[in-house]
């Protein structure tokens, strides 16, 4: 039996020893509630069917889950971020998220939609996310386990680049209003973190507003964009000086860079020079490295725009 010397003044009183032992066995038996009447994540979440109507109704992007049943990373990688409450709000509120569960393993072979979804984004390995547009254009993919702070890390730089990316896809398919508005939206959160896309942005903004004949706004577009490229050295800084009247003509097109070419064919375009976007348009589309960029395929819509004398040529040239 425990014996306490009421004389001695460093015992510790009995009433503190088995109000300790109290709480810890509470403490066990709140942590043994929680964790049995805890909402599975899949509770948690609103995960969707992949539809492509949901996120065009909603205008959200989507985010797709891949994982499988045997991966015990996916069970970690679910348990840490999946029951977080911060990443659950993010996912519920930005995304549409639609879970797509492989099954290759168990059944020798995954269905034709999952496995066409899985080769459209490249999955290689469980878990991996993707986000893309509502139309289902990738934005970015995050592959492999990671603790939930690095969750919420990916997903508010990815937020923050979301309008940036989807202007420039609007910007790709000649949709030039709509890439002006978003990518206004993203310069006007201003060149601090995000200094190279700032500038890019900006090229692409002003050649949209330039082709609509919005011109007090191309001339705002750009003036932003020189402030910010005064400051820098990188590309396409050299090429906004340019824009802005403080540079030379052959110190930007001497890379033959898409961003030059694609952006000034737009700019010829727009001033009624199409014999002169025709040429600017075939510096684009004769290099097939160029064919990842938004340039080039906002050429290939551009040379739709040419006249038959000018577009033939170049689409017999060119094989398309």
């Amino acid at each position: 039996m425990l014996r306490i010397d009421p004389h001695d003044t460093a015992a510790t009183p009995l009433w503190m020893i088995v109000m300790s032992i109290l709480l810890v066995v509470l403490r066990i038996g709140f942590m043994a509630y929680d964790e049995a009447h805890k909402q599975p994540y899949s509770e948690l979440i609103k995960w969707q069917a992949n539809l492509p109507t949901t996120a065009t109704i909603t205008g959200k992007p989507l985010l797709y889950y891949f994982d499988t049943a045997w991966s015990n990373a996916c069970r970690d990688f679910e348990h840490d971020s999946f029951q977080n409450t911060d990443i659950v709000s993010t996912i519920n509120d930005k995304f549409v998220p639609i879970r797509i569960t492989d099954i290759a393993v168990e059944k020798g072979k995954n269905p034709r939609e999952i496995q066409d979804l899985e080769t459209k984004y490249g999955i290689t390995q469980f878990p991996s996310l993707v986000i893309a547009l509502p139309d289902g254009t990738w934005v970015s993919e995050f592959d492999g386990f990671t603790k939930h702070r690095g969750l919420q890390r990916y997903f508010s730089r990815q937020i923050d680049l979301l309008s940036f990316k989807a202007g420039c896809e609007a910007f790709a398919q000649g949709k030039f209003d709509q890439a002006q508005i978003l990518l206004g939206q993203f310069m006007a959160k201003g060149a601090t973190d995000n200094t190279d896309h700032f500038l890019f942005a900006s090229v692409r903004r002003y050649a949209c507003l330039k082709y609509l004949g919005k011109d007090d706004e191309a001339k705002a577009c750009l003036d932003a964009a020189f402030k910010v490229a005064n400051k820098e050295s990188a590309w396409p800084s050299a090429f906004i000086k340019y824009l802005a009247g403080k540079g030379t003509y052959e110190e930007v097109a001497k890379e033959n860079d898409p961003t030059v070419h694609g952006t000034l064919a737009i700019l010829s375009y727009a001033d009624h020079k199409e014999d002169e976007c025709a040429k600017h348009l075939e510096t684009v589309l004769s290099n097939k490295f160029y064919r990842s960029y938004f340039e080039y395929r906002a050429a290939r819509y551009m040379l739709s725009q040419l006249p038959a004398r000018l577009r033939q040529p170049l689409e017999q040239k060119y094989g398309y």
